[in-house]
């Protein structure tokens, strides 16, 4: 049995932030080896993240994205607090979580956390947040994340609570980036009208009908000229809604989509999100 000493307990407690007497109990269990150690305090790190995570709410957090030639994607990592949010670690955390769901893919959390850390060598995605879990007591959780193949382009506003990603037919990097710094600024809910659900246009339409009727100007005015108003109230609908529609931020005189066919691209593909939105 190797002797568990007081300047190991320490050594050991500096690499995890743990208590000393989980220390000394991994070290112990583990007869002295560090990396044995490690790996049990990672082990029951992760049941306390699965028993803690029915518990407690994870509100907190930050938005990542990653984008090559091949494609771009954008990734929610939950926190419990904001401190937390923007710990250097959790921060190089979620961004590896992002680079390496670009390149890997997966359909669940399980299977992006699988993967290998590009920044952790030896450890898995789960391994490296779990080790981090130990270190600060906080759960994390991956919550979202998505991708998009092809060119585009991404953005994070400062705050890592609002991200946007996009695909392009054509390729202009600038241009592509200003597109989705507007819709970060602007929050359109849909790329074009015709990505817009039939029932919310007609409930669209039934509201304004209901307004117009409850209206004295319009009292006497003839159906053909009433349409005309109505059709007006929806194209405006489409112009709040519609990122390619918007009145682009940096040039009011043409819309986004307008922009984006000036220089060379076509906005094919649209994810804007904002931290915590369902």
């Amino acid at each position: 049995m190797a002797e568990i000493t007081a300047a190991l307990v320490k050594a050991f407690r500096d690499k995890t932030g743990l208590p000393m007497m989980d220390c000394k109990k991994a070290l112990t269990e583990a007869d002295g080896d560090a990396e044995k150690a490690l790996t049990i305090l990672r082990e029951k790190g992760k049941l306390k993240m699965i028993e803690k995570g029915a518990e407690r709410t994870t509100e907190e957090g930050v938005l990542a994205t990653a984008a090559n030639e091949n494609g771009v994607a954008m990734i929610e990592l939950l926190c419990e607090s904001a401190p937390v949010a923007g710990n250097p670690e959790f921060l190089q955390l979620a961004q590896d979580i992002a680079n390496v769901y670009l390149e890997k893919g997966g359909q669940t959390a399980e299977e992006v956390m699988g993967n290998a850390s590009p920044t952790k060598e030896g450890m898995t995605l789960q391994e490296q947040m779990e080790e981090l879990y130990n270190r600060i007591r906080e759960v994390f959780r991956l919550n979202r994340f998505t991708r998009l193949e092809g060119n585009g382009a991404a953005y994070v506003h400062h705050n890592k609570k609002v991200g946007v990603i996009i695909a392009t037919e054509g390729k202009n990097d600038e241009a592509a980036k200003d597109v989705c710094m507007h819709a970060a600024a602007m929050h359109p809910e849909y790329l074009n009208r015709d990505q817009i659900p039939a029932e919310v246009i007609a409930k669209e339409r039934e509201i304004q009908l209901a307004a117009m009727a409850n209206d004295p100007k319009n009292a006497g005015k003839p159906e053909s000229i009433l349409n005309k108003i109505i059709d007006g109230k929806i194209n405006a609908f489409f112009k709040a809604n519609c990122l390619v529609d918007q009145e682009f931020v940096k040039d009011s005189s043409v819309s986004v989509g307008t922009y984006a066919k000036n220089n060379g691209i076509v906005v094919t593909q649209y994810v804007n999100w904002t931290l915590g939105a369902k």
